[in-house]
């Protein structure tokens, strides 16, 4: 199974998925593209992700980001147990005064 999410970050289209979407180890691809030229997002400087379980009181948990191209980030180990909608929380930081932030619900099975 395979989650899919697109939504804004900001000035970037934010295109996230999350493989199996199962209780345990997943990977999370992260790719920002501009929103108005269509190309690899460049301008992130941190790029800071957590992930959270309110129903459960679980975070926030700090994953490890890596980065695997132009616009595009892997986080490759994200224990997600137990089940339930999870948040992952992404905050970037494009400048040392502007930074941008969006939830994305997961479902965990």
């Amino acid at each position: 199974m395979l989650f899919r999410s697109n939504t804004t970050l900001g000035p970037a289209e934010l295109e996230m998925t999350v493989e199996p979407a199962k209780v345990g180890l997943n990977t999370i691809h992260l790719y920002l593209i501009d929103a108005k030229t269509g190309s690899q997002f460049t301008a992130t400087k941190e790029l800071v992700v957590k992930a959270v379980l309110p129903s459960k009181g679980i975070g926030p948990l700090s994953l490890q980001v890596t980065p695997a191209g132009p616009g595009h980030y892997v986080i490759g180990s994200a224990v997600l147990s137990p089940g339930g909608t999870w948040e992952i929380q992404l905050t970037d930081r494009v400048s040392e005064f502007e930074e941008f932030t969006r939830s994305v619900k997961v479902p965990i099975e």
